[in-house]
């Protein structure tokens, strides 16, 4: 027998019986659970992040367009802390259904791989790798979006392969294009979903169904379609509320921060122009923060002394620690220069 056509899934063998997919999607759930109490993941906690999250300003539409954050994760933790008696108890049912969340992935990534003929023992060590990534394991019970983002990655994922195995019907098309919008509007950086989208349904494997390429271009352009309208029409939000076309403001912070770090002081106060004063600014804050003089991150109360941050005095001198010049430096002051400094 051909290779190519015994590993080629058929319609038939990816029938799975309502009770079987309840079933995984219970066992992954139990075992995710499981995993996140005896690890001490189960608890929620807050990161420097989840303060733009809660405090996010729905109205009036000017003050939404000018959050640093998109709206889709701020509406979930409003929807739960209306639902809930107190915000506590809101931002654990959070975390509980982040990891619920990430099981139906995970399971959906394990079924589907099953559907591919892949061997029991080989699917569930696959999706076993999914689950308890690194993403989960370090993200999963903080009030942020790195973990539903994910898991809304691995489900775009599981509809890119049912789409190879059976053609992208409407109902397929719809869904991948919500989760990819679902997952931009959690996390901006997952922007590069659209792209990997398209071009999964225009390359496809051997073993896949059969499709000429008009229908593989007319499944890429709507696929493409879906998501590219949506964030579209949220920057023209923007431009015409706070004249801004762009997904958030808060890109050019976080470039800011990878740019300065690399700049010496004397450097930063010869740009010129309003951006220089800026610059200046981010160089005389950065040596106050390096000394724990300082501290702008809006989850510490005002006047709060901090430790100082190592390789964050970047001004021109001959001492190699201080000017920090080491890769680990660079990296260990990220969060100093995001959230303190810039």
């Amino acid at each position: 027998m051909n290779p190519r056509e015994r590993s080629a899934p058929s319609d038939q063998d990816s029938k799975q019986p309502a009770a079987r997919v309840a079933l995984t999607v219970v066992t992954f759930a139990v075992l995710l659970i499981t995993t996140c109490l005896v690890s001490g993941r189960w608890t929620y906690h807050l990161v420097p992040d989840t303060a733009s999250y809660l405090q996010y300003s729905f109205s009036p539409a000017s003050a939404s367009a000018k959050e640093i954050r998109t709206p889709v994760y701020p509406v979930v933790l409003r929807l739960f802390q209306w639902i809930s008696p107190n915000q506590s108890v809101a931002l654990q049912l959070v975390a509980l259904n982040q990891i619920l969340l990430h099981a139906v992935a995970s399971a959906a990534f394990f079924i589907e791989l099953r559907n591919w003929q892949i061997t029991p023992r080989i699917s569930l060590a696959i999706a076993a790798t999914v689950a308890v990534g690194c993403t989960f394991w370090d993200n999963v019970s903080t009030i942020a979006t790195d973990c539903p983002a994910m898991s809304l990655g691995v489900l775009c994922s599981v509809l890119v392969l049912s789409g190879w195995r059976r053609s992208f019907s409407t109902y397929r098309i719809a869904m991948l294009g919500a989760c990819i919008v679902l997952a931009v509007g959690l996390r901006p950086a997952y922007l590069f979903l659209i792209p990997w989208a398209g071009a999964s349904a225009l390359v496809r494997p051997s073993n896949a169904i059969p499709t000429l390429l008009p229908r593989r271009l007319r499944d890429a352009a709507l696929i493409v379609a879906i998501p590219v309208v949506t964030v579209l029409g949220w920057c023209v939000f923007r431009y015409s509320t706070a004249g801004d076309f762009s997904i958030l403001p808060f890109g050019h912070q976080n470039m800011a921060a990878v740019t300065t770090q690399l700049l010496d002081n004397d450097e930063l106060k010869s740009i010129p122009g309003r951006v220089g004063e800026l610059a200046s600014e981010i160089a005389d804050l950065r040596v106050a923060v390096s000394q724990g003089k300082a501290a702008s991150d809006e989850t510490l109360p005002p006047g709060t002394r901090l430790p100082s941050a190592d390789g964050l005095d970047l001004r021109t001198s001959r001492d190699p620690a201080l000017r920090a010049e080491s890769f680990m430096a660079l990296e260990n002051r990220w969060d100093a220069m995001t959230y303190l400094v810039v």
